[in-house]
């Protein structure tokens, strides 16, 4: 069996063709948006989780400068 396309088929296809890439650019943006989203909490997370420790490490620096002068 022998499919044959004719002209409405090709029109058919080619509508269906269209709506696909409208649909996505369409959902592109949105895709965009949740990465963009993503990055930005990952990146909040470290920060809040940098903050303390890099306090930390400089109030334990301040402790070790103290305890070598007052050693001194």
């Amino acid at each position: 069996m022998e499919a044959t396309l004719n002209r409405t088929d090709n029109n058919v296809f080619r509508k269906r063709i269209k709506s696909w890439k409208r649909d996505t650019s369409e959902m592109e943006y949105p895709f965009l948006q949740k990465v963009y989203k993503k990055r930005k909490r990952t990146e909040e997370k470290i920060v809040k989780v940098a903050i303390p420790i890099l306090g930390k490490l400089c109030y334990t620096k301040c402790c070790l400068k103290r305890e070598l002068n007052d050693k001194r």
